[in-house]
């Protein structure tokens, strides 16, 4: 296994993955939003490959506010369901760390759904802790 800057090219798989985790797309729209996204210096995508197949990513960005030193904000993880438990999620984990360490950054955080019991686990595996629970508001604008 291999973990790498995600490409343009990854987009079918890491839609694959998206539509995995619950989230549907369009195979158009998924390359659309990569390209954007990987333009961005302050948003990252690393994949986890095996034999020239992404089969996991990690979605991050810089967390900058004015109330907050400086750090790694994860928007998404996912690794595809016959890979899980191997590694990888902590492997991508690791590489967001380093990321953040030689960044500057001061921390990670992640958040994710209080439905999702088994993320909970890994993160808390992987040494990040459950610092507060919070209530989510959105509003959608339409296009």
């Amino acid at each position: 296994m291999k973990i790498r800057k995600a490409k343009v090219g990854d987009y079918p798989d890491i839609k694959e993955l998206v539509n995995e985790f619950g989230f549907e797309c369009d195979l158009k729209v998924m390359k659309n939003r990569l390209s954007t996204i990987l333009e961005k210096d302050i948003h990252k995508v690393f994949v986890a490959e095996i034999e020239n197949r992404v089969i996991g990513f990690v979605d991050f960005d810089h967390y900058e506010v004015v109330y907050s030193n400086p750090g790694i904000n994860i928007t998404g993880l996912v690794v595809n369901e016959k890979h899980r438990n191997k590694g990888i999620g902590s492997a991508l984990i690791t590489e967001v760390e380093k990321y953040a360490k030689l960044n500057g950054m001061d921390f990670i955080r992640v958040n994710s759904g209080s439905q999702r019991i088994d993320a909970h686990r890994f993160y808390r595996k992987n040494g990040y802790d459950n610092e507060k629970d919070q209530k989510r508001f959105l509003k959608l604008f339409d296009r």
